[in-house]
């Protein structure tokens, strides 16, 4: 039983194997068969490109030839044209050459009257930028003298300002003295004309309030009165005088 499955076993891998190398021999010859048809297609566009480049190069030989002859009789027909163009072209240079020269010519008077006005417009800047400093120059000069006259005056102003307000002082003091002594004035004057009119009343009282006693208003004869008048009134008016004190010094 056992070399029964032995042999079993050798036979499968012997088929095994026969199958394996019947691949291989397969893949070889597929393989050897597809390289043959890919050399075949090689020769085959290798010999169609050959055939290309010989027809190209014969037609390039071909057209060359006749394109040379062309040429050469375009060139024979067209000397003539071609001296005139040259012609035409030296004239033409010629021309441009001069009206060059021209605008050059032209050019360079503008570039010389541009620089001329430059020159002028800088020599204006320069002067009113000289002019514009001289006159702030000037300007910071008259604030500075306007400054100091008006320093000056203040000080002036605050010297004389002093001056009126102690002349004013001084004025007002005299004003008030003047006022002070003429009320003064005044009040003497009236003490001395009230006591004038009182020396005159009591006078006239002392002449003629005897004659007119009882018919005098009342308040006529003041209390005071009474030491200076005569008897006969002091009696009318109930007024006794004083004891006279021998003492007395």
């Amino acid at each position: 039983m056992h070399n029964c499955r032995k042999v079993w076993l050798l036979r499968e891998q012997e088929i095994q194997e026969e199958e394996e190398r019947k691949i291989n021999e397969y893949l070889e010859a597929k393989f050897k068969k597809e390289m043959e048809l890919q050399d075949v297609t090689r020769k085959k566009e290798e010999h169609k490109l050959r055939f290309y480049d010989s027809v190209v190069k014969t037609l390039k030989e071909s057209e060359g030839k006749r394109l040379e002859e062309e040429q050469i009789n375009q060139i024979l027909l067209d000397e003539e044209s071609l001296r005139k163009e040259e012609a035409k072209l030296a004239a033409d240079f010629e021309k441009k050459a001069k009206m060059k020269e021209e605008l050059r010519e032209v050019f360079a008077k503008q570039v010389e009257h541009k620089l001329q006005q430059k020159e002028e417009e800088r020599k204006l800047d320069l002067q009113y930028c000289q002019e514009t400093q001289r006159e702030i120059e000037e300007g910071k000069k008259r604030d500075q003298e306007l400054a100091k006259k008006k320093q000056l005056q203040n000080s002036q102003y605050r010297e004389e300002l002093k001056l009126v307000i102690e002349e004013k002082d001084k004025l007002r003091q005299r004003d008030l003295y003047r006022r002070i002594n003429e009320y003064q004035t005044s009040v003497n004057d009236n003490n001395k004309r009230l006591k004038e009119i009182e020396e005159e009343r009591l006078i006239m009282l002392q002449e003629h309030a005897t004659r007119l006693l009882g018919f005098l208003p009342k308040g006529a004869i003041k209390k005071t009165d009474l030491p200076y008048l005569d008897p006969a009134i002091q009696k009318y008016y109930n007024y006794t005088p004083e004891p006279i004190n021998k003492n007395q010094n």
